[in-house]
């Protein structure tokens, strides 16, 4: 069996980059014969958007040849009315304890929001577990541990690596952590966050990526080309203004910028101007046209006046007659030292 794991989309009327996402994941289930799309929390944003946004999904969740399988998240927990409709081909799995969903050789075992700690819940989804079938948990949680990608996020339902074997799933595909495509295994179970798949904050940086669970083969990712975010931080030395700009260009120029936006943070000191530095790199990031642009130098200090002084040129001179370790390390607390004199 193919099934594809997703979560935290976050459907918004005001992000339609999000609903495109889920167009394109929808299609990829579509080309990978997937089964199954499983959809671990957070298909809404809020639960406010869920009525400006059902009849625009129903679409999406209609005529597909999968079925799709969606619990509550943090975000959207009040949001499914038993009187709402999505679609033809989606199911939303909100049991008070847990839902259960057979097929042929997979056991689905759903956890909706609750407010119960996971310690409770240990035993009865161990229960659940069908010898004869891969035991697949879908829920929305915070492993314990865990870190990244919280955005405006709080801890929610942490789950503690022990607590995961008691159960004796063979995979727990999660939600509620946006950053990435996480995979880890405790015992004989596999647990993965699929990571949101477009950046919701500029703390999810990376390609947006799923994964795609075939039950004979196991678990991998797929890219998918959706919106992200690419950081970039550089610490910068006097004369190394143009090699810095050489840098940023050999980081990017092998990657598909056509979704990405771009962020450089420069800090450090240069013997330049701070502005013309930076609009010289936003100009070399935009000739290699990423979907957006945006350069920090607020931690850049000008230090023209001290490179030009006789206390720096006898720094330099000792710093040629010394082997250092971290030479660079050595010039920068100078030249911090020597910047707060200044001031």
């Amino acid at each position: 069996m193919r099934i594809v794991h997703t979560a935290d989309v976050h459907l918004s009327q005001d992000h339609p980059e999000r609903t495109e996402a889920l167009e394109e994941i929808i299609e990829i289930c579509e080309k990978e014969k997937a089964e199954l799309l499983l959809i671990t929390g957070d298909l809404f944003d809020a639960n406010v958007n869920i009525e400006n946004l059902k009849t625009e999904v129903r679409p999406l969740f209609s005529e597909n040849s999968f079925q799709t399988l969606v619990i509550p998240g943090n975000h959207d927990r009040s949001a499914f009315r038993q009187e709402d409709y999505f679609g033809e081909d989606i199911e939303i799995l909100q049991d008070k304890t847990y839902s259960q969903k057979l097929f042929d050789d997979v056991n689905i075992v759903s956890l909706p929001y609750t407010s119960k700690s996971f310690s409770e819940l240990v035993q009865p989804l161990s229960e659940a577990v069908e010898e004869d079938r891969e035991n697949i948990m879908m829920i929305h949680c915070t492993l314990a541990g865990a870190s990244g990608g919280f955005g405006e996020e709080t801890e929610y339902l942490p789950v503690k690596p022990s607590e995961i074997v008691q159960t004796g799933f063979d995979y727990v595909l999660a939600g509620h952590i946006h950053s990435s495509a996480t995979r880890k295994t405790f015992g004989q179970t596999t647990f993965a966050y699929s990571g949101s798949p477009v950046s919701i904050s500029s703390t999810e940086i990376g390609k947006r990526k799923i994964w795609i669970l075939d039950t004979e083969k196991g678990l991998e990712t797929r890219e998918i080309d959706t919106e992200y975010f690419i950081r970039k931080e550089k610490e910068l030395l006097p004369g190394e203004e143009e090699k810095i700009e050489e840098e940023i260009e050999e980081d990017l120029e092998e990657k598909d910028l056509e979704k990405a936006s771009v962020k450089v943070k420069i800090r450090g000191f240069t013997e330049e101007n701070v502005e013309e530095i930076s609009e010289r790199v936003e100009k070399t990031l935009k000739g290699l046209d990423p979907a957006e642009v945006s350069v920090d130098t607020l931690n850049l200090e000008s230090v023209s006046s001290i490179v030009d002084s006789e206390i720096y040129r006898e720094f330099r001179r000792k710093m040629e007659e010394k082997s250092f370790e971290n030479p660079e390390e050595v010039e920068e607390k100078f030249l911090r030292g020597l910047s707060r004199h200044e001031r």
